[in-house]
Formats: structure tokens, C-alpha cells, sequence
């Protein structure tokens, strides 16, 4: 029977926080050494990751060479990386040493953590979908790329994304379950404990992004796969012919039809960057897909299969894991890291030959 305080019940002439309570205490003396690991292991995904991502962001503004269409969504997923790793990551750790009484104590904390976590979890899912799309759309029908994604149109492209994001959380807000404190997973997020909700969640948050991420990828390399020149361009091979979508013709930018060009030595390079671009992403969705698949399939089977702790933590330390090292392999697996580098060096030198230089009053 539901007592007066919403969402607290009693069982057993218990209510639902102390029996978190004790089963928060009773893990500690079982699995002490379990906890202490999963917390060394967060705390450094939480420092190290928002260090990263800061960077990041801080890069994509500040340095000119990359001020290009493509990198919009990488700073948008850099974003909802630090919300996880700034915010959701240092929470969550916290919440494993202290236990529940933290949430108990202030509701507002918990429906504001568990908002946090839901939607920027979502949130950073759905962009790494839509860098997948954007990377399809450009290597696959380049004459649409150069209409649909325009400064403006990326824009609402963006704040979509993070509407969605939020849309999925909002059935908690409006009956369908709520924000609560899950035992399993040592924070407040969205309803775990309401069958239907988790596996919408599990779906819409996770699942379906992962779905469509596939395909465009698959799509993608079909199309390399078959074209002379991108297999060229994969292996480094500067031909003296490029696809349209660098010499800037408007047909299809890796199949080889009568409209490709001879093109200079930058066009080449900047094929280069692409297909290294396109590889960097690829890896980072294969990394995504090993990182949620495990707390995915937690959200949908959970109703029926019964998860150990140790499953719910590495689920955790992979999904959470993925937001602190998303940016660090995207710069890493490209020439983006020596680009940027070389950005701030000459961003140092302007600063310094500014103050160097005579004021005149």
C-alpha cells in the first residue's frame, strides 16, 4: 500500500528507500572490492573525459580549419559527452559511496540527475546516429548533401536531436513511470522499474539509433566497395581522378562516371581527410555499439532475466566509458590532433607578436 509520500511504499514495514538501504549496505560487505574498482574506474572517465571533450569544444571554436559542416555534430556530441561525464559520471560515483540516503534527502536532486542522465545519455547516442547519416548522405548522395545541410538547417538539425532526446524522457513527467533511484545502477534516471517504459527507452534511446547507424554505414561501404576510386582513396593511392564531391561537380562523389576531373594535389589530400574521417567514425560506432549493447540489453530483458551486479557495472563503466573517450579516438584516429595542435601554436604566435608589438596611443 502506497503510503502518503509519493513514490515511497511500504513493504514489509519498509519503505522502498530502506530497502535500497539495505541492499546498498549489504553489497558493500559482499562486494567491497567490486566497488572500489568501479569507482577508481569512473572517477578517472569522469576527470579525463571532461577534460577531453572540453578541448574539443574548445577547438572546434577557436581554430579556423575547423569551421566545416561536418564537425558541427562532433562538437554537438562533445557537448552531451560532458553533460555525462561532467555531471551524470561525478553523481554516480558519489551516489556509490554514499548509497541512497543522498537522493532520499533531496527529491529534487534525484528528478534533476535522472533527467540529466536520461536525456544527455539519449542525446549523445542520437548524435553519433546523425553523424552516420550526415557521413551517408555526403559519400552517397552528395547532390542532396550540398542542399539539405546548410549553417541554418544543421542548426535545427541539432536542436532536434536534443528535442528528441528529451522527448523520450518526458513520459516520466507526464505518468508514464518517473524519475527514480535505481538500485542497480547507484543513480536516478528513467523509470527502470515500469515494464512498457524501459523497453520504449531501451528502444527509442538506444536500439533504434543503433539500427540506423548500421545501415548507413553498410550503406556507405557497399558504395566504397564498389567504386575503383574510393578503393583507391582507402589504400592512399593519389590517382590524378577524384570524385565530384571534391572538385565540387554535382554528381556522385565515390562512383566513377564521366563527370570526375583532374584535380590538384589539395583535392587529393583533402579525399584523404575524408576517407580518414569516415573511418575514424566508423570505429568510433563500432565502439558505441560495444559500449551500449551491454546496458541496452539490460533496459529491455531486465523484466525477466535477472542481472548480477558486476553485469549492471561493467554495463555502466562501457555506456558512460563511451562518453569520456568518443572525442579522444575521433581526434585521435584522424589527422584532426596535428591540425589542431598546429591551430593553437599559431593562435600562441598571434598573441604573442600582438603584445610585441608597438602600442601606438
Amino acid at each position: 500500500m502506497p503510503n502518503a509520500t509519493p513514490g515511497v511504499y511500504l513493504v514489509s514495514n519498509l519503505t522502498l528507500w530502506e530497502i535500497h538501504l539495505l541492499e546498498f549496505q549489504h553489497q558493500w560487505l559482499q562486494q567491497s572490492a567490486l566497488n572500489y574498482f568501479y569507482v577508481a574506474v569512473m572517477t578517472i572517465f569522469a576527470l579525463l573525459g571532461t577534460l577531453a571533450n572540453m578541448i574539443v569544444i574548445i577547438s572546434l571554436l577557436v581554430v579556423p580549419e575547423l569551421h566545416k559542416i561536418e564537425y558541427a555534430f562532433v562538437g554537438n556530441l562533445a557537448a552531451a559527452d560532458m553533460l555525462v561525464t561532467g555531471v551524470v559520471i561525478p553523481v554516480n560515483v558519489l551516489a556509490t559511496l554514499r548509497g541512497p540516503t543522498m537522493f532520499r534527502d533531496h527529491p529534487w536532486f534525484c528528478e534533476l540527475d535522472g533527467t540529466i542522465c536520461a536525456s544527455a545519455c539519449a542525446g549523445s547516442i542520437w548524435c553519433i546516429m546523425a553523424i552516420s547519416v550526415e557521413r551517408y548522405i555526403c559519400i552517397c548522395h552528395f547532390s542532396v548533401y550540398q542542399k539539405m545541410f546548410t549553417p541554418p538547417r544543421v542548426a535545427v538539425m541539432i536542436i532536434c536531436l536534443w528535442i528528441i532526446a528529451h522527448s523520450i524522457h518526458l513520459p516520466n513527467f507526464i505518468g508514464w513511470g518517473h524519475t527514480s533511484y535505481s538500485g542497480d545502477l547507484y543513480l536516478c534516471t528513467a523509470e527502470l522499474g515500469l515494464w512498457s517504459y524501459s523497453v520504449f527507452y531501451g528502444m527509442s534511446a538506444i536500439l533504434v539509433p543503433i539500427g540506423i547507424s548500421f545501415y548507413a554505414y553498410l550503406k556507405i561501404y557497399l558504395r566504397v566497395r564498389r567504386s575503383r576510386a574510393g578503393r583507391r582513396h582507402l589504400t592512399g593511392n593519389k590517382s590524378t581522378t577524384m570524385p565530384s564531391a571534391i572538385t565540387g561537380t554535382d554528381s556522385d562523389p565515390v562512383t566513377n562516371n564521366p563527370k570526375t576531373q583532374i584535380v590538384t594535389k589539395a583535392a587529393v589530400s583533402n579525399v584523404q581527410e575524408e576517407m580518414k574521417l569516415l573511418k575514424a567514425l566508423f570505429k568510433v560506432f563500432i565502439m558505441f555499439l560495444a559500449s551500449w549493447l551491454m546496458i541496452g540489453i539490460f533496459f529491455v530483458a531486465r523484466a525477466w532475466v535477472y542481472f548480477p551486479k558486476w553485469y549492471s557495472y561493467v554495463g555502466l563503466i562501457l555506456a558512460h566509458g563511451s562518453s569520456a573517450t568518443n572525442s579522444v579516438v575521433y581526434f585521435w584516429m584522424t589527422d584532426l590532433m596535428q591540425t589542431t595542435k598546429n591551430g593553437y601554436i599559431r593562435l600562441w604566435k598571434q598573441v604573442r607578436r600582438s603584445r610585441t608589438q608597438p602600442q601606438l596611443f
